[in-house]
């Protein structure tokens, strides 16, 4: 099961992690933002409209916390789901779209919510993502990168233990 990690794109609970290509932007995005609020800061020392360079810096500086929580969230994902994936039971299920709105971006994009149906030792299980372990929506679940996953099989791991459930990327993309 360990070299399973690499291809578990999320969970239900929290949503697809943040991997690869998106990681290393959003890396990349820190490490502008943090030279720019320096910049920002020597030159709101040094010079005499040093207040809109001020605000510059906290503009820059508030980014990249921002970008900071969003990255530091998401490892913490990647370790609850290595801690998941101990006793983790593979099923192939069908997941439903259990919901859709528009996505914030503008461009037409349509944000999903996943419902996924099985059984474990006699018990019916059904999860919505953004749903915790008890069942109360912890967030609304509605993410983009499950369009690909809605209305159609997919392969996810059940952690019994937890009572949670992540999804494998599709082999086939």
């Amino acid at each position: 099961m360990a070299g399973m990690n690499k291809t578990v794109i999320g969970s239900l609970e929290f949503g697809p992690l943040i991997k690869g290509w998106d990681l290393k932007v959003r890396i990349l995005g820190i490490f502008c933002f943090v030279v720019f609020a320096m910049l920002f800061l020597w030159l709101a020392l040094t010079e005499e409209v040093g207040a809109f360079f001020a605000i510059g810096f906290l503009a820059m500086g508030g980014c990249a916390i921002g970008f900071m929580v969003i990255l530091v969230k998401n490892h913490r994902h990647v370790k609850l789901i290595g801690l998941w994936m101990m006793d983790a039971v593979p099923y192939t299920v069908f997941a439903e779209e259990a919901g859709r709105q528009q996505f914030v971006n503008g461009f037409g994009r349509y944000a999903v919510r996943l419902v996924v149906r099985f059984t474990y030792h006699g018990r019916k299980i059904v999860r919505f993502s953004g749903e915790d372990a008890k069942g109360t929506l912890a967030k609304q679940g509605f993410f983009p990168a499950w369009n690909k996953y809605c209305n159609r099989e997919i392969n996810i791991l059940y952690s019994p233990k937890y009572d949670q459930i992540m999804i494998l990327q599709d082999p086939n993309q």
